[in-house]
């Protein structure tokens, strides 16, 4: 934590509080004994907690049928999205906005003729 302090890496939520702690010298920052201990003392880094939530979230999409499906229409709305936009940029630029005017006798068309 002292090191990313001092490269000035974003700190978590979490790693701020242990800083501050750290600061009152209420914890040592040294090497502590124990063994789950000692791997508790060590936090993970920002990357290491956003890969476990990724993985945490595709683990509960997979036994979820719900939520599957509710992210899948969300990604599939973003591709949408995104699709429109590039679509937008390709397509050539309106010159002029037309001006429509309504027919008072409008004609239905029916489906099968033409």
């Amino acid at each position: 934590i002292q090191e990313a302090l001092q490269k000035g890496v974003k700190l978590t939520h979490k790693q701020k509080r242990i800083v501050k702690k750290l600061q009152a010298n209420v914890m040592s920052s040294g090497p502590q004994r124990g063994g789950k201990r000692a791997a508790a003392a060590t936090l993970p880094t920002v990357e290491q907690i956003a890969k476990k939530r990724r993985r945490d979230q595709q683990l509960r999409l997979r036994h979820d049928k719900k939520k599957a499906m509710e992210e899948a229409r969300k990604g599939k709305e973003k591709w949408m999205k995104r699709q429109q936009a590039k679509a937008a940029q390709k397509g050539a630029k309106n010159r002029s906005f037309m001006i429509v005017k309504k027919s008072k006798s409008q004609k239905r068309s029916r489906p099968g003729r033409r």
